[in-house]
């Protein structure tokens, strides 16, 4: 994780390159088609030297997607990459997204509940743990196989 334009991206391009990689962004916004301003989609030549996934798959004026949406389509990519003997690679900003998939948590099936979103909750109350992966910097999460994710910091990526 880590703020807008910190170099990710560029990060994950080499560490794909190195390793025979695909990326899935971890990014709640790249996910919709013409959301371009402000989410640093990687542009066309960045595209052509890595294959990406989980970008501008979804209509802005759909319902939209939530967490359990994302980690859905996120076990999709994985498995289709390493079906298909590529290495995952995780990138983004949307520091709940990686948090969910190194937890391993399981999400519900169910339908989203507008009585839990209307829940307010305080500022500051929330566990600050679920903000640490934005301290990671350029660190890229590289999906294993059984769709966990770990840490993995590639040489020479800085």
């Amino acid at each position: 994780g880590g703020p807008t334009a910190s170099g990710k991206s560029a990060a994950a391009i080499r560490c794909a390159l190195r390793l025979g990689g695909e990326i899935i962004s971890a990014d709640s916004m790249q996910l919709y088609r013409g959301m371009d301003i402000g989410t640093a989609k990687p542009d066309a030549h960045e595209r052509a030297l890595a294959a990406h996934h989980l970008i501008d798959v979804l209509d802005p004026a759909s319902a939209g997607a939530d967490l359990a949406d994302y980690t859905a389509m996120c076990a999709d990519a994985i498995a289709d990459i390493a079906g298909r003997g590529a290495v995952p690679i995780l990138c983004g900003g949307t520091g709940l997204y990686i948090d969910t998939l190194i937890s391993g948590t399981v999400l519900s099936d169910s339908a989203s509940s507008p009585e839990l979103r209307a829940v307010h909750i305080p500022c500051g109350t929330l566990d600050t743990k679920a903000m640490e992966h934005r301290s990671i910097g350029l660190a890229v999460l590289i999906a294993s196989v059984h769709n966990v994710a770990r840490p993995v910091l590639c040489p020479d990526l800085v």
